[in-house]
């Protein structure tokens, strides 16, 4: 077989294919963009009376994407007024950073504090399940 007659084999052979991945209904090769995830990398261990806190914690947090990159976070942190049974919720807050020290409020007797963190990836696709 000459050069010329391999190449125009294979040429045809790449568009059969072409054709036939075209005809399979509902196969693509392209996954749909997947979202980031988050983690909190240092939680704060259980508030109990032998390590009761300052409220001014430094709290690191990470994300991870399959099929891009993070390019920030989303954060907040609510406080719970146990006794008082009030509540203070904070607006999410968008960084860069990995790490912020939070001021906790805490002018209850009893606080209960939850910090969020969701991650962004370069698509702007935000985590749909934050880390708490």
């Amino acid at each position: 077989m000459t050069r010329k007659k391999i190449i125009l084999i294979f040429f045809f052979f790449c568009l059969l294919m072409q054709w036939i991945n075209r005809e399979k209904k509902g196969s693509t090769l392209l996954k749909p963009d997947q979202p980031p995830e988050t983690w909190i990398a240092n939680v704060p261990p259980a508030n109990t009376p032998a390590t009761s806190y300052f409220p001014l914690i430094t709290i690191s947090w990470k994300g991870g994407d399959t099929d891009g990159y993070i390019k920030g976070f989303y954060f907040r942190w609510n406080t719970f007024h146990k006794v008082r049974g009030d509540s203070i919720i904070r607006e999410f807050q968008y960084t860069t950073a990995t790490s912020d020290t939070i001021a906790f409020e805490s002018s209850d007797k009893i606080n209960y504090q939850v910090l969020e963190v969701k991650a962004v990836d370069n698509k702007d696709i935000i985590d749909p399940t934050p880390a708490t």
